[in-house]
């Protein structure tokens, strides 16, 4: 993340000396992004980065400091999908099924759909009812990220992803944040996680930790 494109290319750098499977582009703290400019302020910063990028904007809603204006959203994500500078589009269903449908007709790459909750963790029937919605309305990816408060928190994670690994027809990410969470980040395949988030910099959601931390930690949980 960054407010101004000369952060974001720090972070850019940071990220791709870690030697990243890919790299995630936060823009949502960006200052005076539009539409309008988004190809002018991002494409430098995609010619920095040799790996796949996931690019998000994250919104209000799903606790970031994006706008949560709906048509400013369309607006944006439909400008970038036309210049074409991400692999992956990170899309929160909480925009609702129309703008959902209307970014996905528009977008020829993958959608990484996601939802937070940074409070609570929902119960595992529930978890798993999201991530077939994420499905349904055409993710490529379906990913939650939730607040454990306790352990059964996190059984109820492992519950969900084992009823969802099941009925599932998309790779899933199932992420548990805070400190109690950081076992979700390690052990993705007990989790049926596609992929996990690490930072090269700043964390961007509670619980984050580093890349080298988490590569080291997979590495022992595989034995």
């Amino acid at each position: 993340m960054g407010n101004n494109t000369d952060a974001l290319q720090n972070n850019a750098r940071l990220a791709i000396a870690s030697q990243p499977d890919l790299v995630e582009l936060r823009i949502d703290g960006l200052n005076d992004l539009s539409d309008k400019n988004a190809t002018t302020l991002l494409s430098p910063l995609r010619e920095l980065i040799p790996c796949p990028l996931l690019l998000t904007y994250r919104t209000e809603r799903d606790g970031g400091p994006g706008s949560p204006d709906i048509d400013f959203y369309l607006a944006l994500y439909h400008a970038l999908i036309k210049a074409r500078i991400m692999d992956l589009l990170d899309v929160e269903i909480s925009v609702g099924a129309e703008a959902f449908a209307s970014i996905r007709q528009a977008c020829p790459l993958p959608i990484v759909a996601s939802w937070h909750s940074f409070t609570e963790t929902p119960s595992a029937d529930q978890m798993v009812t999201r991530l077939l919605y994420m499905q349904s309305l055409g993710a490529d990816i379906a990913k939650i990220a939730v607040m454990p408060n306790c352990e059964s928190d996190i059984s109820a994670l492992l519950e969900a992803a084992r009823l969802a690994e099941k009925e599932m027809q998309i790779p899933m990410i199932l992420i548990g944040m805070g400190t109690l969470g950081q076992v979700t980040r390690t052990s993705c395949a007990q989790f049926h996680s596609c992929l996990t988030f690490a930072t090269a910099g700043a964390a961007s959601a509670p619980g984050q930790m580093d890349v080298e931390t988490v590569r080291k930690a997979i590495q022992i949980t595989k034995g």
